[in-house]
């Protein structure tokens, strides 16, 4: 059950940028590693494994996926889908959607924030990202950086309700 918090807020991470502003000029000046803190063959790591030849080519940079598996989330889940009562009757309205999102270390210039998003955002209307994604399940959106940050806010602040409620103590 401690796994749902993070299954739900799933998110892969961008990784490995060093902050200054002569790395914006030249960004990106060394291979780039998507974290995924999921099984490998997930969502997560589907997801990243559709964009990344796309930054690879657009980058002219090596990006790689940097499998980081932690707690097995699957046993989370599947001990949730198990319990009852159902979320329709515990919780009337209750919405859980799966996003994902790219985030970069604190401190990134913002000129390096701007490309990576511009990036994600043009290869996210590509036709093969599309079908790719759809291939998977997904719905490839985008929204600007402010919007993102807001949302991710509501997503915290919300899980963390859902999470007190429930019990969860912070390990």
């Amino acid at each position: 059950m401690r796994s749902t918090f993070r299954t739900t807020l799933i998110a892969t991470v961008l990784a490995a940028l060093a902050p200054s502003a002569a790395f914006a000029q030249a960004f990106p000046g060394k291979v780039v590693r998507i974290v995924i803190p999921f099984s490998l063959g997930g969502s997560n790591d589907l997801t990243a494994r559709v964009l990344l030849p796309h930054l690879s080519e657009r980058w002219k940079q090596q990006v790689i996926v940097d499998p980081h598996v932690g707690a097995a989330s699957t046993v989370g889940a599947t001990y949730v889908a198990r319990s009852a009562p159902p979320m329709a009757e515990a919780a009337p309205g209750f919405e859980a959607i799966a996003w994902f999102g790219m985030f970069v270390p604190r401190g990134t210039p913002p000129a390096v924030v701007r490309k990576i998003r511009d990036d994600i955002a043009d290869i996210l209307k590509t036709p093969a990202v599309i079908k790719g994604m759809h291939g998977i399940g997904g719905d490839p959106s985008g929204m600007p950086t402010e919007e993102f940050a807001k949302m991710v806010r509501s997503e915290i602040e919300k899980w963390s309700r859902v999470a007190k409620a429930a019990g969860f103590k912070p390990q």
